[in-house]
């Protein structure tokens, strides 16, 4: 299931995703690394927001709470660039047949494209005076 962030004019808060007002900017899967990569940057970011970019939920970014989405892009774009040009993460626990972590590969340059969507979501949506979305199904 992949998780979709995209731009948003409308301004009533989001309930549910409405493709027809909306603009992707990207996605990824849920068992892909680059979100796992993520993670603790995005439960860092629900710490100071009370927002959690949620595989299964929907987070809402506007005014200057797109500031501290741009800050975490930032700081994912430093750890990116200490990384190998590939990388594995863990994804998640195996407990059958045989106990243990499930791991995903994370590429560097598939990364990097990532975050240069983000951030380029992030500034339009401030330029816009729009949201940025994240939403898991």
């Amino acid at each position: 299931m992949p998780l979709t962030a995209f731009l948003r004019r409308a301004t009533e808060p989001p309930h549910a995703h409405q493709e027809q007002e909306d603009e992707e900017v990207c996605s990824f899967d849920a068992d892909e690394g680059p979100y796992w990569f993520l993670h603790p940057l995005f439960e860092r970011l629900r710490d100071e927001t009370g927002e959690y970019i949620d595989l299964y939920g929907t987070a809402a970014f506007r005014g200057g709470a797109l500031d501290d989405l741009a800050r975490t892009f930032a700081a994912a774009r430093s750890l990116v660039a200490a990384q190998p040009d590939r990388w594995d993460v863990v994804t998640g626990l195996e407990l059958r047949p045989h106990p243990g972590e499930v791991r995903a590969t994370v590429e560097k340059g598939r990364m990097n494209l990532l975050l240069d969507a983000l951030e380029e979501g992030v500034r339009r949506a401030k330029a816009e005076d729009a949201s940025l979305i994240f939403w898991g199904d």
